[in-house]
């Protein structure tokens, strides 16, 4: 049995060759990374890595160059074919990604993914600018970032006291309207800009009657730019459950962006000000 001993331990030696070779061949594979989620997106390129992503959600549509890399799919409804068909190292996602099903085939394939939990607050938008600035090893840009933000959030005008009442409207169709309550982004704009929100009474995202909406009377109503539905403002103030107020008020409709004021991105700062601009206006118009 001795007389093996040499023998094994080439072998052995070789095998440890060629296993530590195969590791350091995976380590120094390039990052591939597809990003699950408009506002991780935006991040990413925030932060300059964005010549890392090999694929990108439907909801990934800022910056415009975005929407030139490979599209997998809308983040929450994902489909295993459509993130291999990219080759992808690993995927970072909002917390919604999935379906379930597409995650569970994505570990027993053994693909990485991170999903970052989503908090409609400016700490909750600081927790996702770190967590991406680690996955992409932009750590440095990533403080650098988050000072940029703190300083813009800094100079937003203090609202309070305004006589506007603003509405922010998730979708006004032929179905009815769908408001926004607490834990939303527009609730948090709203809190940001020093204003209450109409539809603190409910959470998320909620249908409402107009009925509802006329007792609470708003002098402008806010819905974001993917719900125009070609649609022009007037059209939108047609609607039967928007009619009646359209006729009181006018029609003090506006389309805004809706990834930043629907989603938790760097732009929340100018989101916050566009908000401002907006009241101020009606301000100065008497309204």
């Amino acid at each position: 049995m001795t007389k093996f001993k040499p023998i094994l331990a080439i072998v052995c030696a070789a095998f440890c060759c060629i296993s530590s070779t195969y590791a350091t061949s995976l380590s120094d594979q390039p990052v591939r990374i597809v990003s699950a989620g408009g506002s991780v997106t935006e991040i990413i390129y925030a932060l300059g890595a964005q010549n890392r992503l090999v694929g990108v959600d439907s909801s990934s549509i800022f910056p415009a160059q975005a929407v030139n890399i490979p599209n997998v799919g809308y983040y929450r409804q994902l489909s295993t074919e459509g993130l291999l068909s990219v080759d992808p190292t690993l995927i970072i996602g909002l917390e919604t990604m999935g379906p379930s099903s597409v995650l569970s085939q994505l570990e027993e394939i053994g693909i990485p993914f991170e999903i970052l939990p989503v908090q409609r607050s400016v700490n909750g938008l600081i927790t996702q600018i770190e967590a991406i600035g680690q996955l992409v090893d932009r750590e440095a840009n990533a403080m650098q970032l988050i000072d940029n933000i703190k300083a813009q959030l800094s100079t937003v005008p203090s609202l309070a006291g305004t006589r506007q009442k603003i509405v922010f409207l998730m979708s006004a169709n032929q179905r009815g309207l769908t408001a926004a309550g607490t834990d939303t982004v527009p609730d948090l704009l709203f809190k940001l800009t020093g204003m209450s929100n109409p539809f603190s009474n409910i959470e998320g995202f909620k249908p409402i009657s107009k009925e509802v909406l006329l007792q609470m009377n708003p002098t402008l109503i806010l819905i974001p730019n993917h719900q125009r539905l070609e649609r022009s403002e007037e059209q939108v103030c047609d609607l039967p459950s928007l009619r009646l107020w359209a006729s009181s008020q006018g029609c003090n409709v506006q389309f805004v962006d809706s990834l930043s004021f629907l989603g938790m991105t760097p732009r929340l700062p100018i989101a916050a000000q566009k908000l401002v601009e907006m009241v101020l206006a009606l301000e100065n118009k008497g309204a």
